[in-house]
């Protein structure tokens, strides 16, 4: 009798349960709401899975509900992949959905290009029920077709140790690189290139990049100059400042916009020791680890690297590490960076022209400074720089750090420039800003007035100190500034004219 009345009370209590969902929910009338109408999953490289997007499912009666059924329009055909409350299918039935309470889908997608098509748009529809009560919600992604350089399986890939803190520390990290083949030297603005590892310009050899040519780099990846090989980056001024079409630009391979403006996605061009002469033009280079590093030359005879017209921003130490070497600079902006913007360090030959080096780092504490020149005292190595028509500021109190010995074979002079910077010792060795063999015409605290510094926009506000400030004498050898528009009779200081 016993085991028949527990066996009578569970048959009760299943059935109970099993009567819940019809006595309990009642069937969606078509008026779920959506956190989003259309998922964009934003531009994605063929053949690379998306990111996750989500899509929430709102129930606003006062009554539980089910929903008849979730589906991609295009079902087992579709390049969507959807997980609704942690179950993946292309479609699903009777979801129940509580009073007041939110359902969380889950949308993905890949797609590969097979045509000869450089972009194509990826589209879906996600069906909510059927019939009179059906809701839809599109699908949208574009597909862009790439080129994808990476080391073969059957070529062997190399570790090389990068100092990618680059810093007193000496921190090292182990990369995969990969010598580039002669068809891989010259990279045109056909289709964007999509970057895994460090490619190698092997030794003697030039890797050539065209005008509105896109790299997009892989975590822990970037481009290794080696001895005696050269990069020639041959960017031009772009019609529209905002697509930038002739612009050569190097950034991290994530695409989505809260990506767009984050430091630290991939590693950076790096010149090994004795690299030979290099020239960039118009290039965007953002939101690396390290924007540029160049390692130090047995002589300075030659240019290293001739630098004009070019941005680099957003790197999470420096974006310009240049050590013992030979640099000519016009129009250039450097950036926010995690450390300092430009840190030049062991000596070397350094001229910058209508340069703003401009550092309101934000996304952390910052350790540098706008400009850090380190001599490493004692040194063998000296010092000739040359910085004229010239923006050196920041969001700091002192933004150009100076470590040299008062030495005749140091020549450092400063013309015509801006420069943010309030320690007492102004007046001693190296800041002694009243001698006229070392600085000429300075602007020392003076407001610059940028449009948007936090998102490295420096272009001038009418009330910026710095306009009309320049030497019209130097800006001869740069008639025009970063984006084509020619300098007034007295210029102003800065990659920018107002």
């Amino acid at each position: 009798m016993r085991l028949f009345f527990s066996v009578f009370i569970a048959s009760v209590f299943l059935f109970v349960i099993s009567c819940r969902k019809e006595f309990n929910y009642v069937a969606s009338n078509g008026k779920l709401r959506f956190s989003k109408d259309t998922v964009f999953l934003d531009t994605i490289f063929t053949g690379i899975g998306s990111s996750t997007y989500v899509l929430k499912v709102y129930n606003d009666r006062n009554e539980d509900i089910e929903i008849p059924s979730i589906k991609l329009e295009k079902e087992n055909n579709s390049n969507y992949r959807i997980n609704v409350d942690g179950i993946a299918g292309t479609s699903f039935n009777n979801i129940p959905l509580g009073a007041r309470d939110s359902l969380f889908i889950f949308i993905e997608t890949t797609y590969s290009i097979e045509n000869s098509a450089k972009e194509f748009l990826n589209t879906d529809v996600l069906l909510f029920d059927e019939g009179t009560y059906q809701q839809k919600i599109s699908l949208v992604t574009l597909i862009k077709d790439a080129i994808f350089i990476f080391p073969e399986k059957d070529l062997e890939s190399q570790l090389k140790p990068l100092p990618l803190d680059a810093h007193e520390s000496g921190e090292e990290l182990l990369v995969n690189s990969f010598f580039l083949t002669t068809e891989q030297l010259n990279l045109t603005n056909e289709k964007p290139y999509v970057i895994y590892g460090y490619p190698m310009v092997p030794q003697g050899k030039k890797l050539l990049i065209e005008a509105g040519a896109r790299l997009y780099f892989h975590e822990n990846s970037g481009l290794f100059i080696t001895t005696n090989s050269s990069l020639e980056i041959l960017g031009e001024n772009s019609s529209d400042t905002l697509l930038l079409e002739n612009e050569v630009i190097l950034e991290g391979d994530r695409l989505e916009p809260e990506f767009d403006e984050i430091p630290g996605q991939w590693g950076g061009i790096y010149f090994e020791e004795n690299s030979g002469s290099s020239t960039i033009s118009h290039l965007t280079l953002k939101n690396a680890i390290n924007g540029i590093i160049i390692k130090k030359s047995d002589t300075l005879d030659k240019t290293t690297l001739s630098f004009t017209d070019s941005r680099i921003y957003n790197s999470t130490n420096y974006n310009i590490l240049a050590e013992n070497c030979s640099i000519y600079s016009e129009n250039i902006i450097s950036g926010n960076a995690g450390k300092s913007s430009i840190y030049l360090k062991e000596g070397g030959n350094y001229e910058f022209i209508h340069a703003t080096i401009a550092n309101y780092w934000s996304f952390s504490f910052r350790t540098g400074f706008a400009l850090e020149i380190n001599q490493n005292i004692p040194s063998t190595n000296s010092f000739s720089l040359s910085f004229k028509n010239s923006i050196i500021t920041g969001n700091g109190l002192d933004e150009i750090h100076l470590e040299l010995e008062e030495t005749t074979s140091n020549e450092l002079f400063f013309e015509n420039c801006l420069i943010q910077f309030s320690r007492e010792d102004s007046n001693d060795f190296p800041y002694d800003f009243t001698n006229k063999d070392r600085y000429h015409s300075l602007l020392v605290n003076e407001n610059p007035a940028f449009v948007e510094p936090l998102s490295n926009n420096f272009k001038l506000h009418a009330e910026s100190k710095v306009i009309d400030k320049g030497n019209p004498d130097i800006s001869q050898q740069v008639p025009l500034d970063i984006i084509g528009n020619k300098r007034g009779e007295i210029p102003d200081l800065g990659a920018f004219e107002f």
